[in-house]
């Protein structure tokens, strides 16, 4: 992955997962579902085994499991472990929002062309925000961004303040500890920042 997505969703085909988990008892399946999910969320997982036994929340007994787990399901590179089926598929997911970020930026420009007013001496489509060659001009540039800053920081703050907390604490807890409603306001905030990469598209 080139940068990180923020994915407060699991893309997860139902059937393959229980076709391959089938021959685990309990313990080892809800530990390999906390991998799964901490992986996608992370988009990879970190190689010290005291980290992931506490992504797996199995307790202080439970590295034997962990570890065969691990060994299974997924393989060393670089110093993280790394699951085929996962990163193809976050691959697959970067790729949409790519697309969607093409759409949404030509959905603007045409947006921002219907706003244009009829200068009713020359006849012509001008634009105040824009020079003699069509093009945006420094203000403007300026103005938006200001705009966006302001509305993306009174969003996130808003929303996490109805939690009781800001959006670095909220986002610096493990998502397999979050409570319902912090999960929703991470995932609000989410949103917020994605369009945001939109816009700047």
């Amino acid at each position: 992955m080139p940068e990180k997505l923020f994915l407060p969703w699991v893309k997860f085909w139902a059937a393959d997962f229980l076709n391959q988990t089938d021959h685990l008892d309990d313990a080892a399946f809800r530990a390999y579902t906390r991998l799964y999910i901490a992986y996608w969320y992370r988009q990879g997982l970190p190689s010290d085994m005291k980290q992931l036994q506490r992504l797996a929340q199995l307790g202080k007994d439970s590295e034997g499991i962990t570890e065969s787990v691990i060994g299974e399901f997924f393989e060393m590179s670089n110093g993280s472990l790394r699951h085929d089926q996962l990163d193809a598929s976050l691959a697959e997911v970067s790729k949409t929002v790519e697309a969607n970020q093409r759409r949404g930026l030509k959905a603007r420009q045409g947006k921002a062309k219907s706003q244009l007013v009829t200068d009713p001496v020359t006849a012509s489509l001008t634009d105040p925000y824009e020079d003699d060659r069509g093009k945006m001009t420094d203000e403007r540039r300026e103005r938006e961004k200001k705009e966006d800053q302001m509305t993306e920081a009174d969003g996130e703050e808003t929303i996490a303040a109805s939690i009781g907390c800001t959006p670095k604490q909220l986002f610096e807890k493990s998502p397999l500890t979050l409570s319902p409603d912090e999960r929703k306001a991470r995932s609000q905030i989410a949103r917020l920042r994605a369009q945001k990469i939109q816009k700047a598209a």
